[in-house]
């Protein structure tokens, strides 16, 4: 009797050795995935750099240095003949939810998010006939008569990009988007200054 119970609590000791050591070998493992899942997510990221995915930012000259989910954009809308470099960014979903009329770098004139579609980026170089009844404002367009155009330069918050907006021109300007007129208006921007385009326009020049 003696003697069974001697094997008995042998036997269990030695199970008892086995699961601990079954044990240990399965928290080596689990250690094991978890690195690895880790630095697998981290490629993954890194590897968004073609402008669809979130990674860091990819530079570009033309939108063939991008993935095919993402077209190269310039801050300056220079179209690469500016100061600011292109970066690959993602093409936008769908054309034409906005109305607003925009300039492509290929001298197309299409609703706001098009080009971009196209993987073309939009132009403030003048490249595009205004459509009738308006006038040049960078990349997009003004109403003759009823309104000015305004240049935004974020250089002190966003260094590099540049925007363009129509503003309603006041009523003491007489239908006349003149430099000596829109100088006069109150504006957000601690500095402004004026210059008229090419074709007689007045530009007003606000630094953000």
């Amino acid at each position: 009797m003696l003697r069974l119970m001697t094997i008995l609590s042998s036997r269990s000791t030695l199970l008892l050795l086995v699961l601990a050591g079954a044990a240990v070998g399965l928290a080596g493992c689990s250690g094991s995935v978890d690195s690895t899942g880790a630095g697998g997510g981290a490629d993954e990221t890194n590897s968004g750099g073609g402008g669809s995915g979130g990674g860091a930012a990819v530079a570009c000259e033309t939108s063939d240095d991008c993935d095919a989910g993402a077209f190269c954009r310039f801050a300056d809308h220079g179209c690469g003949q500016g100061q600011a470099s292109g970066t690959c960014t993602g093409l936008p979903l769908e054309c034409g939810y906005v109305p607003e009329l925009v300039c492509a770098c290929d001298g197309q004139v299409e609703r706001q998010d098009c080009p971009e579609l196209r993987r073309v980026d939009i132009s403030a170089n003048g490249a595009c006939t205004p459509p009738e009844g308006t006038f040049a404002c960078g990349y997009t367009f003004c109403q003759t008569g009823t309104e000015y155009c305004e240049r935004i330069d974020h250089a002190t918050t966003h260094p590099g990009l540049v925007r363009f907006v129509c503003m309603q021109l006041p009523a003491s300007c007489d239908g006349n988007d003149t430099c000596a007129c829109v100088e006069g208006i109150d504006t957000p921007c601690p500095q402004t200054s004026c210059e008229t385009d090419s074709a007689g326009h007045a530009v007003l020049s606000c630094v953000d």
